[in-house]
């Protein structure tokens, strides 16, 4: 009842709402760094106040404003606000 599998594209359907932890692993990379940052913007509106966000070794969320790094190694991002 907690987890839920849909099909969902990040860039044009609506953001999910009310998620306590993002799993995007391998996915940026393909981006524009524009869609990067529409994206991480999109993660931040969906996250629930302190809510994570988890990418690949070689993604970032760069953006400070919008996360703060809870651990480096691993990816492992908070939502700031």
């Amino acid at each position: 009842k907690t987890v839920r599998f849909m099909r969902h594209n990040l860039m044009t359907d609506e953001p999910l709402n009310y998620l306590d932890v993002i799993f995007c692993r391998n996915v940026m990379i393909y981006f524009s760094r524009q869609q990067q940052d529409e994206l991480l913007g999109r993660f931040h509106r969906s996250l629930n106040s302190g809510g994570f966000l988890v990418l690949a070794k070689v993604e970032m969320a760069w953006d400070k404003n919008l996360f703060a790094t809870v651990d480096g190694n691993c990816k492992i991002y908070q939502k700031v606000g």
